[in-house]
């Protein structure tokens, strides 16, 4: 016995003077995982690139998962075996084996279950407590193990149908995709499929130019088949308004900022009124641009003569009368198009002719071109009208709404403006001066 530790003795002391291991360890090692991290990139297959540099050793195992129902029980059955990127490649000599921690999910009658597997042998059974048969099982949950897995039809398809739930699609097309991505045939731009439409598309266009982008997709669709189109009515819809939506993008109305001279413009809009007494009241808006002054008159009617009383009281607030005026195409303003050439009332013509004030009219149905006047309506409807958002009570009468309308004016013109810094209302009284000058 005192032979044999003195001969482990020495051994070691040669192995301290001269150890051989440094070598293996600090330069063999390093340079043949630095050799198969090369050729692991050169395939494609870089994600196993830090288990080779860790120790080639570690190039880890695939695992066959199936699920079988002996004697009633759901159990797992796993088979282990080392991964090659070619599928029918094998190991040569003896099997390799690892210990394989694993991380089962799987869904059951009760729910989203989690257990853990700890596979040694080269094959092995390994029942579940779960309640029922899984709905879908996947064994390596958040893809946390070394390990890679390949499942049995019936898991792949349990898989395909969960996702294809999650999805909201056809679970043969997520089994369709994930071939694709297996095939290296996924692309970062959609490949678009020929149709039978496509030979006709030019005449979409041209259609869709003609109309100016109103062109209705079943008259297209009408139009195409006495052409020869043999395609079905939804693809018409589809390349219609794929079409209208590339014309409305180069035909796109572009909105500047309108900057206003001081005293040249002011705009008018009607608003629905609060109830009083039974009566609907209108709201007579009135916005005096650059400045932003306000002015908002309760009436019970829009007809000419209550208007035209209404521009005189708002000029006379103004204190001077601008250039033009920009209101909405009522009837008291404009009589009719020809042409889309707006047809003035002569009546108003006259009216506005005795301040020297030029009327004009916004596009028909266009807000954004009377976007003050807009805001002004607005505003007044959310502070003059009761709802349940400002807890207002009815007006007792008209005079009480007049009272309303005016301490409304004097709050909001004598408010700082975000925009211009400055209270609106004393830009009335330069637009007198320069009236009087004019």
């Amino acid at each position: 016995m005192a032979d044999i530790w003195r001969s482990l003795t020495e051994g070691f002391d040669d192995f301290k003077a001269r150890p051989s291991h440094v070598f293996f360890l600090c330069v063999i090692y390093p340079l043949f995982a630095l050799v198969l991290t090369v050729f692991l990139v050169s395939d494609t297959l870089l994600y196993l690139a830090f288990p080779v540099v860790a120790g080639f050793t570690l190039l880890g195992p695939v695992v066959s998962v199936g699920l079988t129902s002996g004697d009633g029980a759901p159990a797992l059955a796993l088979e282990q075996r080392r991964f090659f990127s070619d599928p029918d490649a094998r190991e040569s000599g003896a099997p390799t084996r690892w210990l394989i921690p694993m991380v089962v999910r799987y869904r059951d009658d009760d729910g989203v279950k989690e257990e853990r597997v700890l596979l040694s042998e080269a094959a092995a059974n390994v029942p579940l407590s779960a309640k029922g048969t899984p709905r879908w099982l996947t064994a390596n949950a958040e893809a946390a193990g070394f390990y890679r897995c390949a499942y049995d039809e019936q898991l792949l398809a349990s898989l395909g149908r969960a996702a294809g739930e999650l999805a909201g699609c056809d679970h043969h097309t997520v089994v369709l995709w994930v071939a694709r991505r297996d095939a290296g045939e996924l692309t970062a731009t959609v490949v678009r499929r020929p149709q039978l439409i496509d030979e006709f598309l030019a005449k979409l266009e041209e259609w869709m130019d003609a109309s100016r982008g109103k062109i209705r997709a079943d008259v297209a669709h009408d139009k195409l088949l006495a052409m020869g189109y043999t395609g079905s009515e939804r693809t018409t819809r589809r390349a219609v308004a794929a079409a209208r939506r590339a014309w409305q993008a180069g035909h796109r109305r572009v909105h500047r900022p309108w900057v206003p001279e001081p005293g040249l413009w002011f705009q008018w809009d009607f608003g629905d009124g609060p109830t009083v007494a039974g009566v609907k009241a209108v709201l007579f808006c009135a916005w005096l641009s650059w400045s932003r002054f306000r002015v908002v008159l309760p009436i019970r009617d829009k007809s000419l003569s209550t208007v035209v009383a209404c521009i005189d009281a708002t000029l006379r607030r103004f204190g001077g009368c601008p250039t033009y005026a920009l209101t909405d195409n009522e009837k008291t303003v404009t009589v009719e198009h020809v042409a889309r050439i707006a047809i003035r009332n002569p009546d108003m013509v006259a009216a506005a002719g005795h301040y020297g004030l030029t009327v004009a009219t916004c596009l028909p149905a266009d807000a954004p071109s009377k976007g003050g006047s807009e805001a002004t309506v607005r505003v007044a409807k959310a502070d003059l009208v009761p709802t349940d958002a400002n807890l207002l009570d009815a007006y007792a009468d008209w005079q009480a709404l007049e009272d309303a309308c005016a301490a409304l004016c004097e709050q909001i013109n004598a408010r700082v403006h975000r925009v211009t810094r400055r209270a609106p209302a004393p830009f009335a009284s330069p637009l007198a001066r320069w009236t009087a000058r004019r």
